[in-house]
This record gives structure tokens, C-alpha cells and sequence, in this order.
């Protein structure tokens, strides 16, 4: 038995957890699609069933105090999550898991607006009860997840970089509305018991513009244009943060960072080219739709990036979905 599995086995002692099988008798396995943590799951005497989690390899600004900082905010926010032992000395995480299925594995249609509206509450709940110290830096993850791509990959998708970083320029603008986030809503970090709802893994946690969270679960869990209204709606029901205009901006920015981070793990196949035009059309929807005209009032900004838009960015005719199940999610940061 290994020293660290020593410990593991400890610390379900002291939780007072009995645990069905010897953790002797289990390997840790790697997360699937190049994933840095590794993990194994067991069961107690009882059929409750338990993650542990070995961390991995973070990227820096964050670190694991910060995580651990957040991780006690959300405890004494009562905000629900699934960690019940963090231990950063030697480096795993112990989380219960419970009947609760997550958001991929729950078949989503109209009659499920109820879930969807329970998902937006808590996920305004974190935005407004806690006060992470750390920020997240997405214009930089923009900038270094292209950089590391080989030439041949950069190129299919630097031309859109500038503009995506004059739409985050106008985000970070918007400082009221950078509030404390997950910032990893991918619908497997979603839990979802009857109405009740926690999210998982927040390594990733840190402050961020509100409308990040809302566009990378919309886009991650490919909802369909009447789901988005939903969430958005049930979050900001009067646009008092003018949230419809900040998913507006925030959805290229999240399309652009979901096809850098494909590339940078399938460089051997091509990029599909329904995933180039689902960035292109959510950069034109920047542009068209209507409900950037406030934006456009109270930032001065649409006009300029009009006016410097790359000329690759013509009017699309197709019928490619917008609510991006075209975009092959990864676990890139794990």
C-alpha cells in the first residue's frame, strides 16, 4: 500500500466512513482526454459511493489555497458541493456521490424548464454570496491556448483572436459585473436531485464576469435557443445586469477558447468546419442582434469593432445550430 493511499484510507477513518472494499485492493486511474488529476471511486458499507480525486497539475494563476479558500466560502455560505474532505498537504480531495445524476445524463427538453431554472438560481446564488480573492485570467488563457498550438493549427483560428479580445476589453469593462464564479459549468459538473442543484469540481473557481458561467453552460450543454431564454430569464429576469447583451459578447469568447483547447489535444484530425462557423456566427450575432444596441449606448464599442473587423467574417448562409452541440467539449484543464 502506498503512502498516500495510506492516508486516503485515514482520513475515511476519521470521517467516521467504512468503507465496503480495502482501498489496497484499488488503482488510481487517470481522467479520460489527457486530464492531469487522477481519481478512483469506492463504496462505503452502506452503497453511498465516494470520489477521490489526486490533484493534478493546475495552471498558474490558480493554485490550490486558492481553491481551498474558496472551497470554505461556499461552506460558510451554505452553498452545496460534494467535497467533504480537502486536503492540500497531501493533495486529494475525498467528495460524496449520491443519487444526484448529472446535467449530461439527464435527457433535456421543454418539459425540464423547472431544472433549468434551478440550475440559473444557484448559479446566481454563487455569483452574489461569495467573495473569491483570485481572478480569472481569460484574455491571457485566450492568448497562451493559441500560442501553444502549433503554426499549422494557429492559423485556423488566430485570425479571430483580436476581436475576441476586444469583446473581453469590454467585459472587464464592465467591473460591476465581475463577481465570484465557477468558471468549469460543463454539464458534468452539474448535479441535479429532483430541483436541488450543486455544482462540482472548483478548481477553476474565481472572479469573472457573471455572463461567463451562463455562456459556457449554455454552450457546453448545447441548449437549444428557447433553453438559453430560459436560464437567462429565471437569472436576470428584468436584464438589471444586462445579461442578455453580456451573453452576447461572452458566447465567441467561449466558442474561441473550446476550439483552441480541441486543437491543442486532436492536432492529428482536422478541425471540423461547423465548429469555425459556430464562432464566426456567434461573433456576427455580436454585431446584428438587437439586443446590443444598449451595449452599443453605454460602451461606445460596437462600432469599432465593426469597423475593424477581419474581413474573413462575411455573412453566413447555412443552417449550422447555434447553441454549439457542434463543439467537441474537453477536460482540458483537469
Amino acid at each position: 500500500m502506498s503512502k498516500l493511499i495510506k492516508v486516503i484510507a485515514k482520513a475515511f477513518t476519521q470521517l467516521g466512513i467504512i468503507l465496503k472494499d480495502e482501498l489496497t485492493s484499488l488503482k488510481l486511474a487517470r481522467l479520460a482526454n489527457g486530464g492531469t488529476n487522477k481519481y478512483m471511486i469506492v463504496q462505503d458499507i452502506h452503497g453511498i459511493r465516494y470520489l477521490i480525486r489526486v490533484n493534478g497539475k493546475l495552471f498558474p494563476p490558480f493554485t490550490r489555497t486558492h481553491e481551498h479558500d474558496n472551497l470554505q466560502q461556499l461552506k460558510q455560505h451554505k452553498i452545496t458541493n460534494n467535497v467533504l474532505l480537502n486536503d492540500r498537504l497531501h493533495g486529494f480531495q475525498i467528495c460524496v456521490v449520491d443519487s444526484a445524476k448529472n446535467f449530461s445524463e439527464i435527457s433535456i427538453d421543454r418539459t425540464h424548464n423547472s431544472q433549468l431554472v434551478a440550475i440559473s438560481q444557484e448559479i446566481k446564488k454563487c455569483h452574489e454570496k461569495n467573495n473569491f480573492q483570485n481572478r480569472y485570467p481569460v484574455a491571457n488563457t485566450a492568448i497562451h491556448s493559441l500560442k501553444k498550438l502549433p503554426k499549422i493549427e494557429q492559423v485556423k483560428v488566430e485570425s479571430h483572436l483580436e476581436i475576441i479580445l476586444r469583446m473581453l476589453f469590454t467585459l472587464a469593462l464592465d467591473e460591476n459585473n465581475h463577481v465570484s464564479s465557477h468558471n468549469d459549468l460543463l454539464p458534468s459538473n452539474v448535479y441535479i436531485k429532483k430541483r436541488h442543484v450543486h455544482f462540482v469540481d472548483w478548481e477553476y473557481a474565481a472572479v469573472n464576469h457573471r455572463a461567463y458561467d451562463l455562456s459556457y453552460f449554455i454552450i457546453s450543454a448545447a441548449l437549444a435557443p428557447c433553453q438559453e431564454q430560459k436560464l437567462i430569464d429565471a437569472y436576470d429576469p428584468l436584464n438589471t445586469f444586462a445579461t442578455k447583451q453580456a451573453v452576447l459578447l461572452t458566447k465567441p469568447v467561449i466558442y474561441f477558447l473550446l476550439i483552441t483547447w480541441n486543437l491543442a489535444k486532436f492536432t492529428r484530425t482536422n478541425l471540423p468546419a461547423q465548429q469555425l462557423r459556430s464562432l464566426t456566427l456567434s461573433i456576427q450575432d455580436v454585431y446584428s442582434h438587437s439586443a446590443s444596441k444598449r451595449l452599443t449606448t453605454e460602451i461606445r464599442f460596437f462600432h469599432t469593432i465593426l469597423r475593424d473587423a477581419p474581413r474573413n467574417l462575411q455573412p453566413i448562409q447555412n443552417n449550422v445550430s447555434k447553441t454549439g452541440s457542434d463543439i467537441c467539449l474537453p477536460n482540458q484543464r483537469r
